[in-house]
């Protein structure tokens, strides 16, 4: 008799990360919308989580996400390329290139900023975020001329999270049982 052995490939161990989008309305006549929305993605384990994050942020919504009701968008331009991400106490250096401020509209720009943002700052190790457009440190963005000359937070973005932002679990994200809800409100 022969014997033979089948050798089989563990399923590749995953990971979720968050990337933020911009959902329509929602809002009141204060502040209307859209607003930013954590999105829930799955990726395969890898110590470059931040770096992974970006790209599927880059990547913008799924065609189904972007047919949902209410829509998800990314103000994002497609063409933009992330160059590196660099950490170190707790201010994270994104590198993209110059297509990412192309395009118009303070609007525009400062929801692009703030999906990085938070897209980046999710994970413990990064608070504050510097960027850079083809290797160069950014202090004025845009032809908005928005000023960058200093890391910025989630706390300069907080108008662009609606009055109750729910960041966690996030749009996608697989429900647990005993549900726990946690974010931020802006309420009072």
């Amino acid at each position: 008799t022969t014997t033979t052995t089948v050798a089989t490939t563990p399923p590749p161990e995953t990971m979720g990360v968050k990337v933020y989008f911009m959902l329509e309305g929602g809002g009141t006549d204060y502040r209307p919308g859209p607003f930013l929305v954590p999105v829930y993605r799955e990726i395969p384990r890898t110590q470059a989580v931040a770096t992974a994050a970006v790209r599927l942020l880059i990547e913008g919504p799924t065609p189904d996400e972007q047919a949902s009701v209410p829509a998800l968008h990314s103000a994002v331009p497609a063409d933009t390329m992330l160059l590196g991400i660099s950490i170190e106490n707790g201010l994270a250096t994104v590198d993209l290139s110059r297509e990412f401020e192309s395009g118009g509209g303070t609007f525009s720009m400062a929801a692009r900023l703030a999906q990085v943002v938070f897209t980046v700052t999710q994970f413990p190790t990064v608070q504050e975020v510097e960027f850079h457009l083809d290797g160069e440190p950014v202090t004025i963005f845009s032809s908005e001329g928005i000023i960058m000359d200093h890391p910025v937070g989630r706390d300069d973005y907080r108008d662009l999270t609606p009055l109750v932002f729910v960041d966690d679990p996030a749009y996608g994200a697989q429900a647990t049982c005993p549900l726990r809800v946690s974010g931020v409100a802006a309420v009072f």
